[in-house]
């Protein structure tokens, strides 16, 4: 009975000893990891962890580029948003005051207090401006004459002062000319507005001058010499298209000319006609065709 008892109480405590000898097993298995010939030579450190920083490395360096990056367009944003809103508020008080022509009676001054409230009232953001909306000049705007131009200077702050402080200067302009209906005798031929070319040395009072609309001929290099200009003047060759004395082919020829053209595109063919007011051209003389040398 004795024996019986005995074998009952080892199977019933057979757990418990396999609980103890895996917990030392177990054991055992750690020391021979920290402590055995696993260890990395170079450093006495366990090879489970030595493992490398390389990602803590590209994220420190990569993160504050990608933060610079978004506060780079976030800035830019910021100064597209300051423009539209100067431009817009320039360009509707001048094309209102020009169209009601009223400059007169409210003066520069008034002009610029009328854009600095349009700003405020479309919700430009001005905060974003050194000096706020009291930061813009308008000191090279004039009312001058029939035309209203209002140029606006101000300047935007970079936000963040890593390496110093940087500013961005901005300029935006309006050109407008004043609504004063028609003037018969600003219209007429020989009053008030002229014409003259990109590059010319004289103003013609009439559109239809055959300076400024030249007939244009075409004829063959050979029978060139036959041909003489009103003048009675030779063709020489255009500084503008020569490319060498052509010995045949075609070239360009007009009345009042006194080049040939090898290429029909040349400038010196083509006329960029201006109208312009007489009291702006005074330093030209007068085509001796149509102003009669005036």
């Amino acid at each position: 009975m004795c024996f019986r008892v005995a074998a009952e109480a080892i199977q019933s405590n057979e757990p418990f000893i396999q609980n103890q000898s895996s917990m030392k097993s177990l054991q055992n298995s750690r020391k021979k990891l920290f402590f055995s010939s696993d260890l990395n030579p170079n450093k006495e450190t366990p090879f489970c962890i030595s493992y490398q920083g390389s990602y803590t490395i590209e994220a420190a360096l990569i993160l504050p580029l990608m933060i610079s990056a978004c506060i780079f367009i976030l800035f830019f944003l910021r100064i597209a948003m300051v423009q539209i809103g100067v431009n817009r508020s320039m360009e509707e008080v001048a094309g209102k005051t020009a169209i009601c022509g009223e400059q007169d009676a409210v003066g520069l001054s008034g002009l610029v207090l009328a854009c600095n409230a349009r700003m405020i009232m479309i919700g430009t953001p001005t905060s974003y401006i050194r000096g706020g909306i009291l930061g813009i000049s308008y000191d090279k705007s004039s009312v001058e004459d029939n035309y209203i131009t209002l140029v606006a200077e101000y300047g935007i702050t970079f936000p963040i002062r890593i390496f110093g402080t940087y500013h961005w200067n901005m300029e935006s302009k309006t050109s407008w000319r004043k609504w004063i209906g028609w003037d018969p005798e600003e219209d007429g031929e020989g009053h008030g507005y002229v014409y003259v070319t990109k590059e010319g040395s004289v103003y013609h009072e009439r559109y239809d001058c055959t300076y400024l609309h030249p007939s244009i001929h075409a004829v063959a290099v050979k029978e060139l010499d036959a041909y003489r200009n009103t003048s009675g003047n030779r063709y020489k060759i255009c500084r503008s298209c020569k490319s060498g004395k052509k010995k045949e082919g075609t070239v360009y020829i007009t009345d009042y000319g006194d080049s040939y053209h090898s290429k029909l595109s040349c400038g010196g063919l083509k006329r960029t006609i201006y109208r312009k007011r007489k009291e702006d051209v005074l330093m030209l003389a007068g085509c001796s065709k149509c102003s009669m040398g005036k």
